[in-house]
């Protein structure tokens, strides 16, 4: 059991997004509370209009309620350092406790 939160990296790609999708689809029986999805800003498009856009994918459809209660955006990029947030010692956002990381992001340049 997970039993707080989650951090996931790459959901908006294929492999995160099935990692999502079997996150969301287990939420209840792992005591999961809280899914955190580290998203980029990415060609105009804010890490918020990423998220929305990975809520309407149709593959999701079978957990979109779960995915309204328990998914929220964190912006930051992997690839910059300190996510390119600036700021090493950023305290953790939520007030659910991180449980697991789970690194499903790639460079697919």
């Amino acid at each position: 059991r997970i039993d707080g939160a989650v951090l996931v990296t790459g959901a908006t790609g294929f492999v995160g997004g099935g990692v999502l999708f079997g996150l969301l689809a287990r939420a209840r029986e792992l005591g999961i509370s809280k899914i955190v999805l580290l998203i980029r800003k990415r060609s105009g498009a804010s890490s918020e209009q990423r998220l929305a856009d990975l809520r309407s994918n149709g593959a999701l459809e079978g957990v979109r309620d779960l995915f309204d209660e328990l998914v929220v955006a964190l912006e930051g990029d992997v690839a910059e350092p300190d996510f390119g947030w600036g700021d090493a010692a950023r305290p953790w956002p939520h007030e659910e406790m991180l449980q697991a990381v789970l690194h499903c992001a790639g460079d697919v340049r």
